[in-house]
């Protein structure tokens, strides 16, 4: 027995073809980084160590911003991300504004022990923005930054 196709046939296929491509091309164009989101190496971010417990709960996370010539910045607003190295947690969110002496301590809470990934986002007075990741262990005993 042999088929035979009819004219809508071949559009319907058609029609899913491009729309299958239209669906690839879009979840791509959302993994990529926006141009926005720039860093100027001229603003450094580092931990203030050592990370102190509680491990779990409600705790603090010290950062300190300055410039290329190690001149504390005090005039920004820190944006920080924490997430989970494996999917399907949670994010965990805090801010901070104005520093001293360009050290900021922000108020965060591990909702769980593992490996965490904290970006800080910093964003000057001036809009000058920078980024920066860290990697954290967290565990039963203590929190640890483990970027040297």
């Amino acid at each position: 027995m042999r088929l035979h196709r009819t004219p809508t046939t071949g559009l319907t296929h058609l029609w899913l073809v491009l729309l299958a491509a239209l669906v690839a091309a879009g979840l791509m164009a959302g993994c990529r980084r926006s141009a926005d989101t720039s860093s100027d190496e001229t603003i450094r971010i580092e931990v203030v160590k050592p990370v102190f417990p509680p491990p779990s709960g409600m705790g603090y996370l010290t950062f300190r911003l300055s410039d290329e010539n190690d001149q504390p910045i005090d005039t920004a607003t820190l944006q920080i991300r924490g997430d989970m190295s494996h999917a399907g947690m949670t994010p965990i969110l805090a801010t901070a504004e104005g520093g001293r002496e360009g050290v900021y301590r922000v108020p965060i809470e591990w909702t769980m022990s593992g490996d965490w990934i904290v970006t800080v986002e910093a964003t000057l007075s001036d809009d000058r923005r920078a980024a920066r990741s860290f990697n954290f262990a967290v565990t039963g005993q203590e929190a640890i930054c483990t970027d040297e």
